[in-house]
């Protein structure tokens, strides 16, 4: 009924605009929808009153408050005018104290009205830290009238809501770590990196870091575990590469994310470092794989310089240059990490020197607490003394007028090999002129001491003459033509009908036409005639009749027929034919119309010994290179598999290269210079110049694969690209072998293998070399201290082959004195293991002793955590083991007999370390430690 007068009464009102009326009535039609809630609003709040009342026949009852903040302090809500006597007793959620409370107290208009105070009293701002429910109850206790009791339960909801920031447990994790650590491990195994965020929801955190990954590779994660009470959570450190050694201290920033809205963040540092007693010495590494020197033309050295990479060096790092050819080199230690090596031969017999052009050396950097050594390759190459022995020019021509006077052009000799030993001689054949040689340094003239001479030698056009140089077994000569003036030769002569060069020089590129290349028409009166070809196997060039010129078909400078030469180049003989010999030009080209057949006549191709003749020229046409042939990759396959050992395998294994591609490209200079490059590939990278692929990252799991696509480009990286595609499966230690083989052999290992994979199906590869002492006390006099050591695996038909099995296929179809032995994985464990029992005299250093003792004593589930701790406890008591004698390391490479003193005797805390030793374990697998150690036991045994 109200709704309805309401609705009469407004358009009597505003009848003077229809618009507006209409707009009032729809602000009606809202009020009269509206209406109904706020009635039903007032009954609740009269029902929320009445509730809290004693008047309630209910004894328990409970009333739902709006949700509040965290972050309330004081009265929740007020209940005004209530018939309650007292509030007995509160509680929450039957806690030991109360949150949130409540109490009666009188109003302060009359003092005689009750009112209910429900409030957050002091402990409510430490609730998210200490509870995790999303609501309070609080139960009160009501004294009424009559002295009867009832209960009322009020439920209070917490608005949600993000409160507060991730707080970790320290503002800074310091981990010091033993080394090497291997990929997969994780670093909160000894300590333990946690934040706790005390908001009740949306409180689950991450962990992250901008550059751990990318700089360190240490990738940050979360645990799949955190507190009963779901607040705080654990992050870990998984090394995601070996670590053998860590020269300076990793640091970074950790940041916890919690997933409210908006996000909160907070961070700590990270410090990573080695534990100086608990780690092997770092392994010395050169910066560079080759290092190159130059003896120049004075013969003379500049020092070669070689380093190491920047914190690999100590005071224990020792050099030795090896090579049957370091009787004239020295080598200085400058105890700084640099090596200078000099020159300084004790034979001066410069024609001794010159014999050779190249030294190859190798240098070895080597800790003498280490087995492990690292070499550089050295080569000194010897200035192009036979290159550049020879004259600045083929021909030099000069004039004798008919006056007796010689004018010709300065000879020069190669002034960058120019010595003053180097003799010159003149030849002048039959023509026995009286010249002299005026020399100074290498410009020679010459001097023509008796001008009458001319008069004698008036019938011959010119005079043609060698000129010599000698110097040790090296050897040049250039000819010197000079013309006569002529007053009473015949008219041919005089109207010039004589080659004008005995010996013309032109470049062509390969691959394309070239027209006009010689003009064949000389003068009016000659032309010239196509006499022979070398070489003769292919013609390249036909006569146009039409210019009267050789013409140029494409010419592949990589063609079969230019294989043996050291500069792809053909050479043409021409005769110049003229009237007065009775042959007119029409007859002479019509000789020339095509080109099949030459004369049968010998062909000399050196320049240098081509004779002098007025009618005859040889033309040399010299092919240039062009980029039309795309590198090409020698010895594999597309799509080749490749093993690759697995994460948390031991580090002995891993190789410092996957494989060394090669690529090759028929052209020449700078456009067969190849750059590699490899598509983005998260577990291997390659250098650019050598096509040596290398691990970045361990991470290879059992059994997964990654592809690798490997372009090789020419034109140093600009031009033509090859591609190449290869997967890499990662083996476990069932799949690799390690093959012993005699260093005095003449085959390689290389070639061992690829003997292997003759075997019918059976690809072989190599996967580590290195060379290591004999294990013998006694070597034969015929051989040296060391063998091969090679790591390989197998594969059938594109699958891999357990070890086990390669042995038994290799022992039945190969059979060779050079191969000494042939081990599986488990083999090696075995023989490791009982080697270790019966040495029970022998020590090892701290490091090893460690990880033996702990894992025979905490075997249990968590010996992970125990072993760390006990580590660095057990410290104090094992580190005075000594390290291996420098003796017994240096001894890697003799063949004497001399009985080698223990290093034990010297030391008096061996008992010490003997005491260590005596808890050994029976590990089932090897560690790198273990194999360097026991190695190197054997060989002071």
């Amino acid at each position: 009924m109200c709704r309805h007068r309401t609705h009469r009464r407004f358009p009597n009102t505003f009848s003077s605009s229809t618009s507006f009326q209409l707009n009032v009535m729809k602000i009606l039609q809202n009020y009269l929808l509206l209406l109904p809630n706020y009635l039903i609003f007032i009954e609740v709040i009269k029902a929320d009153n009445a509730i809290v009342d004693c008047t309630s026949p209910e004894s328990v009852f409970s009333v739902f408050n709006e949700p509040i903040k965290l972050s309330l302090r004081g009265i929740i809500k007020i209940y005004e005018n209530v018939t309650i006597d007292d509030v007995t007793t509160t509680t929450n959620n039957d806690l030991s104290y109360n949150y949130i409370d409540a109490r009666l107290e009188y109003s302060a208009r009359d003092n005689q009205t009750k009112n209910l105070v429900i409030f957050a009293n002091k402990y409510f701002e430490s609730y998210a830290k200490e509870q995790t429910a999303t609501r309070i109850t609080l139960k009160i206790g009501l004294r009424c009238d009559m002295g009867s009791e009832k209960t009322l339960v009020f439920i209070q909801p917490l608005q949600e809501g993000n409160y507060f920031n991730p707080v970790f447990s320290q503002l800074e994790y310091e981990f010091v770590v033993p080394t090497p650590i291997f990929a997969g491990f994780d670093l909160t195994v000894f300590q333990a990196i946690s934040a706790t965020d005390d908001d009740l929801t949306n409180n689950q955190i991450s962990f992250t870091s901008d550059k751990s990954l990318a700089l360190y590779d240490i990738a940050v994660g979360v645990k799949n575990r955190a507190t009963a009470d779901k607040k705080t959570c654990f992050a870990n450190l998984v090394v995601k590469r070996i670590f053998m050694d860590l020269p300076q201290q990793i640091q970074f920033d950790i940041i916890a994310t919690d997933n409210g809205m908006p996000p909160r963040s907070s961070k700590a540092v990270i410090k990573i470092r080695a534990d100086p007693l608990n780690s092997l010495p770092i392994e010395p590494k050169f910066i560079q794989t080759l290092y190159k020197g130059f003896i120049d033309y004075d013969f003379r050295m500049n020092p070669l310089i070689i380093e190491l990479e920047n914190g690999t060096y100590s005071k224990d790092v020792r050099f030795t240059l090896l090579s049957k050819d370091i009787a004239d080199y020295r080598l200085k230690d400058q105890h700084n990490g640099f090596v200078r090596i000099e020159w300084s031969p004790k034979n001066n017999d410069r024609s001794l020197i010159l014999q050779r052009k190249s030294w190859e050396m190798e240098l070895k950097a080597q800790n003498q607490r280490l087995r492990q050594f690292s070499k550089t390759a050295i080569l000194i190459e010897l200035a192009d003394f036979q290159g550049n022995f020879h004259f600045i020019e083929d021909t030099y021509e000069g004039f004798i007028s008919e006056t007796g006077n010689l004018y010709m052009d300065t000879i020069t000799f190669n002034p960058k090999i120019y010595q003053e030993e180097i003799e010159f001689q003149l030849n002048m054949n039959t023509y026995q002129l009286p010249i002299d040689l005026k020399i100074f340094k290498n410009n020679i003239t010459l001097e023509l001491l008796d001008a009458s001479i001319v008069h004698y030698m008036r019938t011959v056009p010119y005079v043609k003459l060698s000129l010599h140089a000698t110097w040790l077994h090296l050897k040049a000569s250039t000819q010197i033509i000079i013309k006569l003036a002529q007053l009473e030769l015949d008219s041919n002569h005089i109207n010039g009908n004589h080659v004008e060069k005995t010996v013309m020089f032109k470049h062509i590129e390969e691959e394309r036409y070239h027209f006009g290349v010689l003009n064949l028409t000389f003068n009016e009166n000659c032309t010239f005639l196509v006499i022979s070809q070398w070489p003769p196997d292919k013609e390249f060039f036909f006569l146009n009749e039409s210019s009267h010129s050789l013409d140029l078909i494409p010419i592949d400078r990589e063609d079969r027929i230019f294989e043996n030469f050291t500069k792809p180049l053909i050479v043409i003989k021409l005769k110049l034919v003229c009237k007065s010999f009775n042959l007119s030009v029409s007859e002479s080209q019509s000789s020339n119309r095509f080109l099949s057949r030459f004369e049968k006549e010998p062909f000399k191709i050196d320049e240098h010994d081509i004779p002098y003749s007025s009618s005859w020229m040889w033309l040399y046409l010299i092919i240039d290179d062009i980029n039309d042939n795309s590198p090409e990759f020698q010895g594999i396959e597309n799509d080749l598999l490749l093993a690759y050992p697995a994460a948390n395998m031991p580090s002995f294994i891993y190789p410092e290269y996957v494989i060394h591609l090669n690529a090759i490209d028929k052209d020449i200079d700078l456009n067969a210079q190849i750059v590699y490059k490899m598509r983005d590939n998260f577990f291997f990278g390659i250098e650019n110049k050598t096509g040596k692929i290398y691990p970045v990252v361990n991470g290879l799991k059992v059994g997964e694969s990654t592809s690798l696509v490997i372009q090789a480009i020419d034109r140093n990286g600009q031009g033509l690209i090859k591609e190449l595609r290869l997967n890499i499966i990662a083996l476990s230690e069932g799949f690799y072998s390690l093959l012993t083989v005699g260093e005095n052999f003449k085959k390689s290992v290389n070639e061992i293998t690829q003997d292997f994979n003759h075997i019918s199906d059976l690809r072989v590869q190599l996967i580590k070399l290195s060379y290591v002492p004999r294990a013998i006390k006694k070597p034969p006099t015929s051989t040296n201290g060391f063998v091969y050591k090679a790591w390989i695996c197998a594969f059938k038909d594109s699958q891999p082959i357990l070890s086990k099995n390669l042995k038994k296929k290799l022992t039945e179809n190969i059979t060779a004195d050079y191969i000494i032995n042939l081990e599986s994985f488990e083999e090696i464990n075995l023989s490791h293991n009982t080697s270790q029992s019966s040495s029970s005299s022998v020590f090892v250093n701290y490091y090893l002793v460690f990880i033996v003792c702990l894992f025979i004593v905490y075997s249990g589930c968590m010996a992970l955590l125990i072993w760390y701790f006990y580590c660095t406890h057990s410290a104090l008591k094992c580190n005075t083991i000594p390290a291996i004698s420098s003796q017994c390391l240096q001894h890697n490479g003799t063949n004497n007999d001399d009985t080698i003193i223990s290093a034990s005797s010297s030391y008096p805390d061996t008992d010490k370390a003997n005491d260590c030793l005596s808890r050994e374990s029976s590990q089932s697998h090897i560690k790198f430690n273990d194999l360097m150690k026991s190695a190197a036991i054997e060989e002071c045994q």
